[in-house]
């Protein structure tokens, strides 16, 4: 899960244990859901990605499933165990205005972990 600036779940890194009744209730809505009319007018994130993945989470509000920050999964940080690079390759031709932003926010986050690996070795010294 990531808070600013999306505040969703991330839908590229999941596990789940034997008979989840969470994944069988996830995969039963995603037929309902791409059976609906509005399914195809809808943009990837909408159609299987971060945005259907976060509602189906929260609309099925089970306390006992454990969040794991993406700071340990998704994003590029000291505490990573992998990342991905999000480099948008749903984005089609058309895009370009979405993949300008994701580009933006990518190199603000690189920005920030360097300003934040600066900050580290000025308090060792």
């Amino acid at each position: 899960h990531t808070l600013s600036p999306y505040y969703n779940i991330q839908s590229s890194v999941f596990g789940f244990p034997a008979r989840s009744q969470f994944l069988l209730w996830v995969l039963t809505v995603a037929r309902e859901h791409w059976d609906s009319q509005q399914f195809h007018n809808l943009a990837v994130p909408q159609k299987f990605g971060p945005t259907f993945f976060t509602t189906t989470f929260v609309e099925y509000n089970d306390t006992n499933i454990q969040m794991i920050s993406q700071d340990y999964l998704v994003l590029h940080t000291d505490r990573s165990i992998l990342y991905q690079t999000m480099d948008g390759t749903w984005l089609g031709d058309d895009d370009w205005e979405e993949r300008e932003e994701m580009n933006k926010f990518l190199v603000r986050k690189e920005e920030q972990k360097r300003k934040e690996q600066e900050e580290n070795i000025e308090e060792d010294s």
